[in-house]
């Protein structure tokens, strides 16, 4: 075969053994294709239509497909079955538009290449029988949206078949691939305390911390920590043990983060307003043996568990030192982020040292003139926390720590506008309320992130007709690759979108779309987003088979972290997401397992069975709803209180509808639109 490849197209290349191929002769062989690419080709469509092929049989050994889109009427549905694939022949093709019309032309060559210079439009797919074995080349124009789409469907249909694609398919220009790989950041390979040094060594006198109108310089916060760190000593822990904290926002905080990392363990932020059954899975699963607490924290005898009392820390004066654990590597843990998981139990993510690094040191998605100066307004159990703290921090920046236990709009405002605050981390529920009221706060910001669900194209369009002077990115990442994975900045506002992109990796990341064999797929096809690079976590603490699942290495012993994400790559080379595989939701900036939220109502004595769903039909309304069917008199009071019990505040229904049945569809799945219509809340 001609091996004359120009510079815009691509090569497919697969060999099979001809035995493996049962087409004996020149007619046998295109039905063999025009079977193939009947096969459901709606999913490389990015959408949900219905995409039929359409065909034009030369007798001089070249054929012509076109592919018709059903639910845009290229051909007369009143004539045609939907599903009478069958008919669709060469015999047919006449009652077909024009195959000028045709969003794809392929070119089905036999026995040798025909040399075409490809249009946009077109494909061509050659096809050589030999004695010992067949080898079909597809050629792709680069540019060609759905050449690219009849690419990963041809590649899929084969392997459908049971055909060998060990030896697949060959890339010209690997450009085409969705593979994004971050810059390196360039880290030293040090851990966290030992970067914290070199940051007080030329920010010493600096002003490090603000609380409740104080300041803390970087030379008090080392002081401090050491402190803490020695006491931390005489507790005689396993290195990398995990040290819990139940300390609300102040220096104490931060400064207890620090001690912990310096004497070689990881922290374990705790909210002690979760449920005491919650709590005591956590601190038994973490294997906790010291937490660091103050006088009115509910933990301090709650579980006979040693406490150090941070209460009287800052009246000690005068310079300590101490010497930092030489064994932390970038490996080494730095803390644990407990999530929703879906076997009814929260899972603990191990975020190593590498991944804090990572995410602050030589960064691009912050653009910032001059010192970083961030608002620490995120539960420090909330994972957008890593950025508020550690970015400042670990740059020799600000960070401004939130005095209320509620958020205020105006007291935002207030410590925004009196510490020259510079930047800021905001969900997407809380940026697209500060949009809708106009609020001022964005624009005293030089930056604003936003993520943690997915974007509002209402009130990007609002921000950035108002807030024409701040910058605007869009983030995403899970926790289990360190807070943000990719980034988009929001110069302006395109028409064209139907979803705002998450954008490029940030550095230190590489981002892959892959299919269900994780192969990479090309850009404009839908796959599976899968995060590597140095910050992707450890793994699930105490959690092996999840770990296995979810951690693994792929291209050439990559190590990635599957995040069960749906997404495609567009051709500018940004990131689009389209939500999830399975149950998992995305709700005021948490993350949630439905399966968590019903085992918890399923556990109770009276209950049957359970069904969460989320209901509204905007970012304002939207809510957890839970349909129970109980199989004793129970009311919705009831159940609340009783999995108030067992569930954190955030995974409470906003609504619980006492059901007699759950309805199903004709495929006897649940119909979730009549499920709504029933029960009394």
């Amino acid at each position: 075969m001609s091996e004359n490849i120009n510079k815009d197209t691509y090569k497919l290349e697969f060999k099979v053994e001809t035995g493996d191929f049962e087409c004996e002769n020149y007619k046998s062989q295109f039905d063999f294709f025009r079977k193939a690419l009947s096969y459901n080709l709606s999913f490389y469509s990015y959408s949900d239509e219905v995409v039929f092929p359409y065909f034009i049989f030369d007798k001089g050994g070249v054929s012509l497909c076109g592919l018709f889109n059903y639910n845009k009427g290229f051909f007369d549905d009143s004539f045609y079955n939907v599903g009478d694939i069958d008919r669709l022949t060469s015999d047919s093709s006449n009652n077909f538009h024009s195959p000028d019309n045709c969003p794809l032309k392929l070119y089905f060559c036999f026995g040798s290449h025909s040399g075409l210079n490809l249009n946009d439009n077109e494909v061509e797919l050659s096809v050589d029988v030999g004695e010992v074995e067949t080898v079909f080349i597809l050629r792709v124009n680069s540019r060609n949206q759905p050449g690219l789409h009849f690419k990963s469907f041809f590649k899929s249909y084969l392997k459908f078949c049971g055909l060998n694609t060990s030896s697949f398919f060959k890339e010209v220009d690997s450009t085409l691939s969705s593979v994004i790989n971050g810059e390196d950041t360039g880290c030293s390979f040090k851990n966290i305390a030992e970067c914290f040094s070199d940051v007080v060594d030329k920010y010493g006198s600096c002003t490090a911390l603000i609380y409740n109108g104080k300041a803390l310089s970087y030379k008090e916060l080392d002081n401090y920590s050491n402190l803490l760190a020695d006491n931390i000593d005489l507790f005689n822990l396993d290195n990398n043990s995990i040290v819990a904290l139940d300390i609300p926002k102040s220096f104490e905080e931060i400064i207890a983060m620090l001690a912990i990392l310096k004497s070689g363990n990881a922290y374990l932020p705790l909210d002690s307003k979760m449920p005491v059954e919650r709590l005591k899975y956590i601190l038994d699963d973490a294997g906790v043996e010291l937490i660091l607490t103050k006088k009115d924290s509910q933990l301090r005898n709650e579980f006979g568990i040693k406490y150090i009392d941070l209460d009287n820390l800052l009246c000690t004066d005068g310079s300590f030192e101490y010497s930092i654990d030489s064994e932390q590597s970038p490996c080494s843990p730095s803390y644990i982020n407990y999530t929703s998981g879906t076997s009814g139990k929260p899972k603990a993510v191990v975020v190593n040292q590498s991944g804090v690094l990572g995410l602050t040191q030589n960064q691009n998605y912050l653009n910032i003139k001059g010192k970083v100066k961030t608002l620490h307004i995120a539960p420090y159990s909330f994972d957008a926390a890593t950025f508020e703290i550690w970015y400042p921090i670990l740059n020799g920046g600000v960070c401004v720590i939130y005095d209320k236990q509620r958020i205020y709009e105006k007291r935002v405002y207030e410590l925004v506008s009196e510490h020259s605050v510079n930047s800021m981390f905001f969900t997407a529920t809380m940026f697209n309320f500060l949009v809708d009221q106009g609020s001022e706060i964005l624009n005293k910001l030089d930056h604003v992130l936003f993520g943690g669900e997915e974007a509002s194209l209402y009130h990007v369009k609002r921000a950035t007709l108002k807030f024409v002077d701040t910058k605007i990115t869009n983030i995403y990442g899970p926790t289990e690759c360190t807070t943000f994975s990719s980034h988009f900045l929001i110069s302006e506002f395109d028409k064209s979108w139907k979803k705002i992109p998450i954008g490029k990796a940030i550095k230190d990341t590489d981002l892959y779309i892959l299919d269900k064999d994780f192969n990479v797929v090309p850009k404009g096809v839908i796959g599976e987003i899968y995060i590597g690079g140095n910050r992707v976590a450890n793994g699930y603490l105490n959690n092996l088979k999840k770990s296995n699942e979810s951690f693994f290495n792929i291209l050439d012993e990559r190590r990635v972290y599957r995040t069960g994400d749906l997404g495609l790559m567009d051709f500018s080379g940004n990131l689009i997401f389209l939500g999830r595989k399975d149950d998992q939701i995305k709700l005021r900036g948490f993350r949630i397992e439905k399966g968590e939220i019903e085992n918890a109502i399923n556990s109770l004595e009276k209950v049957d069975s359970s069904h969460i769903t989320v209901e509204g039909d905007n970012y304002e309304n939207r809510l957890l709803a839970a349909y129970v069917k109980p199989n004793n008199k129970l009311s919705a009071g009831e159940i609340k209180s009783k999995i108030s019990e067992l569930l954190p505040h955030y995974m409470i229904p906003d609504k619980i509808n006492i059901v007699d049945f759950f309805p199903v569809n004709k495929n006897g799945k649940l119909d979730i639109k009549k499920l709504s219509m029933l029960g009394d809340n």
